[in-house]
């Protein structure tokens, strides 16, 4: 095996990963706040003449959850997800996995997503 094949195995995720959910409701109104954390990983690219890995630093990523009961059966919601617009450490496309400038083992890299929903209970 190489030593890209050799880096997978051994650091292909981060240390430790995880989360923190605080979860508040109060007569009609509900929220939810996460925290998602991720340590430090170094990745070896795929280029065999770079001698450092792609180094991630740890992140915090927050998820945001507002709700509002309008009735007993609708409720609205608004959902956050990686509010921050946090991403992993910036990476030489030619040398990550995807061919993009982040490498996604470490956490997603898709930014922030913002929704609204109306829940119907029947």
């Amino acid at each position: 095996m190489g030593r890209r094949e050799r880096s997978l195995i051994s650091y292909a995720a981060p240390k430790y990963k995880y989360h923190a959910i605080f979860d508040y409701k109060l007569n009609k109104f509900s929220s939810a706040l996460r925290l998602s954390g991720f340590s430090s990983m170094d990745l070896v690219d795929y280029n065999s003449a770079n001698i450092l890995p792609n180094h991630s630093d740890p992140k915090i990523s927050t998820d945001l959850s507002l709700g509002y009961a309008l009735t007993d059966n609708v409720r609205v919601v608004f959902n956050g997800t990686n509010i921050f617009n946090v991403y992993p450490n910036k990476q030489n496309p030619n040398d990550t996995e995807t061919g993009g400038m982040y490498e996604p083992v470490q956490m997603g890299f898709a930014g922030r997503f913002l929704s609204l929903h109306l829940k119907l209970k029947f």
